[in-house]
C-alpha cells in the first residue's frame, strides 16, 4: 500500500462516498436519502475537478506542440 497523502484523489472520495451510502443503507432509507446528495456532489466535484485537469494539461500540450 503506497504512503497516504493529505490530498484525497477522486478513488477516495468514491470509496468514501460508497461507504457512506452503505452506512446509510444500513440505517433504512432515512438515512440512504439523507447521504445520497452528499456523495453526488462529492462525484460532480470530482468528476469535474478531473475533467478540468485534463483540458489544461490538453490545452498546455497543444502550446508544446506548436
Amino acid at each position: 500500500m503506497p504512503q497516504k497523502t493529505l490530498r484525497a484523489t477522486t478513488l477516495d472520495i468514491m470509496w468514501a462516498g460508497m461507504t457512506r451510502l452503505q452506512t446509510g443503507r444500513a440505517h433504512g432509507a432515512g438515512g440512504l436519502l439523507k447521504q445520497t446528495p452528499l456523495f453526488f456532489g462529492m462525484m460532480k466535484n470530482a468528476i469535474l475537478r478531473g475533467l478540468s485537469k485534463i483540458i489544461f494539461l490538453g490545452a498546455e500540450l497543444r502550446l508544446i506542440v506548436r
